[in-house]
């Protein structure tokens, strides 16, 4: 007999899926030296996994809670990141704000970021 396990599991499992790949990846990515190009050919798809895997638990989670206004605030937050987060172009290392200001320059490497 097989056991159907309920979507908020289904959502638990990919979100900690989703968690192992950026924290594991991302390690590699950013701390791990190489040719910036390989890096700038990388950075799409370590951004794209882990937000295909946790939107997917985002969305089954509000889904069955009926929780929209979450969701709407995670968005949100997501929006803001996204907003001012950069990428290097000289390194090709993602540079993350510290707070809501944009960075100017590059944490790794010093060249400025284009606005």
């Amino acid at each position: 007999m097989v056991h159907a396990h309920p979507l908020s599991s289904l959502a638990l499992l990919l979100l900690i899926l989703g968690a192992l790949f950026a924290f594991g990846f991302g390690f590699v990515l950013f701390h791990v030296p190489g040719e910036p190009a390989v890096r700038r050919a990388i950075l799409p798809f370590y951004c794209a996994v882990p937000v295909i895997l946790m939107g997917a638990a985002l969305l089954l989670n509000v889904g069955l809670a009926k929780g929209w206004p979450g969701l709407l605030l995670m968005a949100g937050i997501a929006a803001v990141v996204l907003a001012t987060s950069r990428v290097c172009g000289k390194c090709g290392i993602a540079v993350q704000p510290r707070s809501l200001i944009t960075p100017k320059f590059c944490a790794h490497c010093g060249h400025a970021l284009s606005e």
